[in-house]
C-alpha cells in the first residue's frame, strides 16, 4: 500500500451499504412498535385470564376452608346464629343504615374469625350466563376486581328462617376492560337457575324478575316481606354508569 493513502471502510451515506443499513433500523423499529401495539391490545385479555385463574384459586381456597369449618360442628352452628341475627336486625330496622346501592366497603363480619380466609363468604354460579366467580364480604373495588361483592347493609345469603325476610344485594363489574363478570346478567329470563354456595349448604334461587333503576333507588334493593330474594346488581347500560341493571332471584323452598 503506498504511504500516505488511507482507505475508509465505513460506507458513505448515500452508498448501498448505508441504505441497507438504515432500512433494516427501520424495519426494527416497526417491528417494535407492532410488537408494543399488540402487547397493548392484548393486555386486557391477559389480564382477564390471569383474573379467572385468581378467581378459581379462590374458589378452592373457600371450599378448603368450608370443609374444614363444617368439621367444627359447634363453631359452625356459631356462625350460622350471628348471621341469623345480623339478618334479623336487618329486617327488624328497616335496613336504616342503608344509603345507596355502591355503599358500605366494610365487611358485615370478619370471616376469619370463622376461618374463611380472604373475605369470601360464598359462591355464585349462574349456569346459564357462565357466571361462576367468589363472592367477598363488602364492596371494594378490589373485591369487585376480584369477583362479586356483597353489599354491606343488606341480608347474607342464608337459608330461609321462619320470621326473617331476606334481601342480600350483589354487586359486580360490567364492561371492565375484558373481564366478563356480570356483563351476561341482562341476558337472564324469568326462571333461571342461580346458585349460591354458603358455608352451610347450596341455596338455589330462580330469577323472578329485572329492572333498570336510578342509582339513588335504595328501595329497590331492600328487604320485600315474606321474600327471600338475592339481588343482582350491576351498572347499566354496557360501558355506562348512570342506571343500575338489577336480577331479582327468589329463593327456591
Amino acid at each position: 500500500m503506498a504511504e500516505g493513502r488511507h482507505f475508509s471502510t465505513s460506507a458513505r451515506p448515500d452508498s448501498p451499504l448505508s441504505r441497507k443499513a438504515a432500512a433494516r433500523g427501520l424495519r426494527a423499529v416497526a417491528v417494535a412498535l407492532m410488537l408494543a401495539g399488540a402487547t397493548v391490545l392484548a393486555w386486557p385479555y391477559v389480564e382477564a385470564s390471569f383474573n379467572g385463574a385468581s378467581q378459581r384459586v379462590k374458589i378452592g381456597q373457600f371450599e378448603e376452608d368450608v370443609a374444614a369449618l363444617r368439621e367444627d360442628v359447634d363453631r359452625l352452628a356459631d356462625f350460622a346464629r350471628a348471621v341469623d341475627e345480623y339478618n334479623a336486625g336487618l329486617d327488624a330496622n328497616g335496613q336504616s343504615g342503608l344509603c345507596d346501592a355502591w355503599s358500605y366497603t366494610e365487611p358485615s363480619f370478619d370471616l376469619g374469625t370463622w376461618g374463611l380466609k380472604d373475605g369470601v363468604y360464598g359462591r355464585l354460579r349462574i349456569p346459564g350466563v357462565s357466571i361462576d366467580m367468589p363472592v367477598y364480604l363488602g364492596a371494594t373495588e378490589q373485591h369487585l376486581l376480584d369477583g362479586a361483592a356483597h353489599l354491606t347493609q343488606t341480608s347474607l345469603p342464608m337459608r330461609h328462617r321462619d320470621g326473617i325476610s331476606t334481601a342480600a344485594v350483589l354487586a359486580g363489574h360490567r364492561g371492565y376492560r375484558a373481564n366478563s363478570y356480570f356483563n351476561n346478567i341482562v341476558n337472564l329470563a324469568e326462571g333461571a337457575e342461580v346458585r349460591f354456595d354458603s358455608p352451610w349448604e347450596t341455596l338455589e334461587y330462580r330469577v323472578a324478575e329485572t329492572r333498570v333503576i336510578d342509582p339513588a333507588d335504595i328501595d329497590s334493593v331492600k328487604i320485600q316481606p315474606g321474600r327471600d330474594l338475592l339481588i343482582l346488581v350491576t351498572c347499566h347500560p354496557l360501558y355506562k354508569n348512570y342506571q343500575r341493571f338489577v336480577v331479582y332471584c327468589e329463593m327456591k323452598r
